[in-house]
């Protein structure tokens, strides 16, 4: 939405890696990650290269405290290439099981596992 572009926001990644399905990858490592942010009732799976700086390591949740940027126009549909976020800081990681939300309604695109 307009005026959250540069907004520093906390986002809880999750411990296991979104299913690959549909973006197949011959990447060995995970590629598409469980996120929420603080705002959203539900998780959604976006890259891992969406968050600039951040090393990912499936089995622990992690918190994160996050610059979330636009980098193409409001209008574009391009939602998931539209958006990047910058770490700015590992608040915490735990190794746990992520508790997932009753329904995974993804943003900005859906893989539901």
């Amino acid at each position: 939405s307009e005026g959250d572009n540069g907004a520093v926001i906390t986002m809880t990644v999750a411990s296991r890696a979104a299913d690959d399905r549909v973006f197949k990858s011959k990447a060995p490592s995970a590629t598409r990650i469980w996120v929420k942010e603080e705002d959203k009732a539900t998780w959604g799976n976006i890259n891992l290269n969406s968050i600039i700086g951040f090393s990912y390591q499936e089995g622990y949740e992690y918190i994160l405290k996050v610059k979330k940027t636009r980098i193409l126009p409001e209008y574009s549909t391009a939602e998931e290439l539209s958006v990047v976020y910058f770490l700015e800081k590992v608040i915490s990681k735990s190794r746990k099981e992520s508790v997932w939300t009753s329904e995974k309604v993804s943003y900005p695109c859906s893989v539901l596992p």
